[in-house]
């Protein structure tokens, strides 16, 4: 018998609602998480099988950005914290009738820079602007990928989708630098705060994805043979 796949490559696009999420600084009344955004971009080579879906590899450069400012009004503050990351997701893709699809998988992540600032008001001693954190954070992470949607346009071997994205990191991006494994002391209780156990920092974001694919090749084989020829397609 003769085992049909093709050569897939395209390229990807998501523009992200982002969270860099603590547990114990969400619900600490004494902080507030404000709307952040980012986004994701980059290319594509998958194996295509006739009777399912892919199996997709990608190379995308990512951000993850998160705003936050005092929830005590007597205090005023703001925060922001800026990530970049090289990011590779290996992703099994289902294909359905009426061009509709289902991703899920994991992705590697590895810190190319880190950024912040921290604005009190009035200022102080504490004060700074678009300071480099990198140290603050681990140089990988992993993540969970989910997502669906469906077909835009297509044309020969050229197919734009449309859908929805999300990832949840499974790992702490916190680093022994940036208080990995230490107590927390909630800003809402003042100087009569407790000691809190220690909460993991874990990326999330949620967003609107594009992807285009376009098939390349087939690559064939038989049943009794572990070779395989690859035969581009003439759209």
């Amino acid at each position: 018998s003769i085992e049909n796949q093709w050569l897939v490559v395209g390229a990807r696009g998501t523009a992200n609602s982002t969270w860099l999420y603590n547990a114990n600084q969400w619900n600490d009344k004494g902080v507030k998480y404000k709307a952040s955004w980012g986004g994701s971009g980059g290319i594509m080579l998958g194996v295509h099988y006739m009777s399912w879906g892919s199996i997709n590899v990608e190379a995308l450069y990512s951000t993850f950005n998160q705003k936050m400012s005092s929830g005590i009004d007597s205090i005023s503050w703001t925060g922001e914290q800026h990530l970049a990351y090289l990011e590779f997701p290996i992703l099994a893709r289902f294909d359905f009738k009426n061009y509709k699809y289902l991703e899920a998988g994991v992705k590697f992540s590895s810190l190319l820079s880190a950024r912040g600032s921290y604005e009190p008001s009035p200022a102080n001693l504490f004060n700074y602007s678009d300071k480099d954190i990198k140290s603050n954070f681990e140089k990988s992470n992993t993540s969970l990928v989910f997502g669906w949607g469906g077909a835009i346009w297509g044309t020969g071997g050229l197919m734009i989708h449309g859908g929805f994205r999300f990832t949840y990191g499974l790992s702490d991006i916190l680093s022994s630098s940036g208080g990995k494994d230490n107590d927390y002391y909630a800003l809402s209780e003042g100087i009569t705060a407790q000691p809190k156990s220690y909460a993991k920092t874990n990326t999330a974001s949620v967003g609107f994805h594009v992807s285009l694919d376009y098939d390349l090749g087939w690559m064939m084989s038989s049943s009794c043979s572990r070779k395989y020829k690859f035969f581009l397609f003439h759209h």
